[in-house]
């Protein structure tokens, strides 16, 4: 995997993901995103992300959320529901726990406040982690 793509390069670049990049930027996360960590984002597309008028610690936070330490692809993810007896429980950068479970045949996110998204196209690997596009933003919000 080259070097340039990292977790912060690739989102801002996809007409998909830019958006949650801008606010990953703006809340200051760049350079620990392009870094040499292992990191795994749970992104949302830009049709269903908007962070409103939150700046400062509230878009840290925000951002946050959507982002796991360690790199969890979607046989990590199967295997952490499986040995999770349904669910796989993760902490993320924010501090924030997030459940993982399977409805089918698709992997479901689900907060702490239990609002749900789906993981819309899972596993774009990066040189520092792993990024998950979601069919929509109830994180947190």
């Amino acid at each position: 995997m080259p070097r340039n793509k990292t977790c912060w390069r690739v989102p801002r670049r996809n007409q998909n993901t830019s958006e949650f990049a801008a606010k990953a930027r703006e809340a200051g996360l760049a350079h620990l995103l392009s870094g040499k960590g292992s990191f795994t984002i749970f992104a949302p597309t830009n049709s269903h992300f908007n962070a409103g008028s939150a700046k400062g610690d509230a878009l840290r936070s925000m951002v946050s959320y959507y982002i796991v330490p360690g790199k969890i692809d979607s046989a990590v993810l199967a295997r952490d529901i499986e040995d999770g007896s349904g669910r796989a429980i993760y902490t993320s950068l924010e501090g924030g726990k997030l459940w993982a479970m399977k409805e089918g045949n698709r992997f479901v996110i689900k907060d702490e406040k239990g609002n749900t998204v789906t993981i819309k196209e899972a596993d774009h690997y990066m040189s520092n982690g792993v990024i998950h596009q979601l069919d929509g933003v109830a994180l947190q919000q």
